[in-house]
């Protein structure tokens, strides 16, 4: 199947490096992966490691809107620490195409807010990140940069119990959290 989404150079940032695919070494622990599994986790010259995100040939509008939202955030002035998925780098091909994204690995064993937030966890747990989404909310809002699918499933909770709001690909789920008018 073909890979790569042809793109005109005004979807991308400037400050986003470029990778050629023969650039990332995928991480694998189970050798049967490499066969069956798209990779998401690897490493960009041979050090830094990043979530990898795959566009297929029919993701143009998707892949176009997430770009314009990592645009904003990239282009705004947030806390260096802030707890989001940022984009580190794209991925293209011999033929300028973009292959995926090169995002922020969080280290969560893909843990969400909706499977961590049980009757069992501890009060003082879930106030933290209560406190970590809101102040992460309010940077992004004070920059101008809505988080289109807001919802408990969008926030990876990491090893160390912090909470990291993901996917700024501009969806939105039906019925939750915030009007549909409001998307970016």
């Amino acid at each position: 199947m073909p890979l790569g989404i042809q793109l005109d150079n005004s979807a991308f940032s400037p400050a986003w490096p470029s990778f050629l695919p023969k650039e990332i070494e995928i991480c694998i622990t189970n050798p049967e992966d490499a066969i069956f599994v798209s990779p998401r986790k690897v490493l960009i010259n041979g050090k830094a490691i990043c979530f990898f995100k795959l566009y297929q040939p029919s993701d143009t509008s998707i892949a176009l809107r997430e770009l314009e939202n990592y645009k904003r955030i990239t282009e705004s002035n947030l806390d260096p620490d802030i707890r989001i998925c940022s984009l580190l780098g794209v991925v293209k091909d011999d033929e300028n195409q973009l292959i995926g994204l090169l995002l922020t690995y969080i280290d969560c064993d893909f843990l969400t807010l909706a499977c961590a937030a049980e009757p069992d966890t501890p009060a003082s747990t879930k106030q933290k990140w209560v406190d970590q989404v809101t102040g992460t909310l309010t940077q992004l809002h004070e920059a101008g940069i809505v988080w289109g699918d807001a919802k408990p499933d969008n926030i990876l909770i990491d090893k160390n119990d912090d909470a990291w709001i993901i996917d700024f690909g501009g969806g939105y789920t039906q019925g939750l959290w915030r009007e549909k008018k409001l998307e970016l």
